[in-house]
């Protein structure tokens, strides 16, 4: 039987399904339009990726959004390495903001933004010494938006080891799925299929390890 821990690693599984549906149908999109895409926006311009940026960064502040959907879609006008970079720059910018706001306002005002159960959930993951090879495989395996507001209200990390492992972790993530969006919708199913089974394989061997340490 499930125990509570495992059913919050599953939980957390299960909801990033619909955001993978949704990445797969944007794929065949920017697929099947993709010409007619970089004529509207007209290729990759300054102010075009600057408003990609903060699209991401925002949707990290206000956690229940979510623009993976559009990575497909940057990926096709602005190429697969540009977008990498910029979705970086973006959930990074993001996480930082979210985590000041968490470290400045606590829980009162956080509570509006994000269900305060699911960063309760995250707290026994965040390790004691804050090491920090552990955080950068929670930046792997924990959404960016819950995890930087569960840090910010229930760790003492210092903001030089949040920024670097934030950076870290979030760049094999960043150009995972600009490479994804590239590729036929067989082979994102695929592709995504394996993220997801390597995000519960880490996040169940982080539980096994904080059980026995109980």
């Amino acid at each position: 039987m499930m125990n509570k821990k495992s059913t919050n690693i599953f939980g957390g599984v299960v909801a990033f399904i619909p955001t993978a549906i949704l990445f797969a149908g944007a794929v065949w999109v920017a697929g099947a339009y993709g010409d007619t895409l970089k004529q509207l926006i007209g290729g990759g311009t300054v102010m075009g990726m600057a408003a990609y940026v903060a699209l991401i960064a925002l949707s990290v502040i206000f956690a229940p959004l979510t623009t993976t959907p559009l990575i497909p879609f940057a990926s096709t006008v602005f190429g697969f390495f540009p977008t990498a970079i910029l979705s970086a720059v973006g959930w990074t910018l993001g996480a930082l903001i979210s985590f000041g706001i968490a470290r400045q306002v606590g829980v009162t005002v956080i509570e509006r933004i994000v269900p305060v159960a699911r960063l309760h959930a995250l707290e026994k993951f965040i390790p004691e010494q804050h090491l920090f090879w552990s955080l950068i495989l929670l930046r792997i395996a924990v959404p960016v938006d819950i995890l930087s507001y569960a840090l910010g209200l229930f760790s003492r990390i210092s903001w030089s080891v949040y920024f670097w492992t934030t950076v870290i972790g979030v760049l094999p993530f960043s150009f995972v799925l600009a490479y994804v969006g590239t590729q036929s919708v067989r082979w994102t199913v695929i592709l995504l299929s394996v993220y997801l089974i390597g995000v519960l394989f880490l996040a169940d061997f982080r539980r096994r390890k904080i059980s026995a340490k109980i």
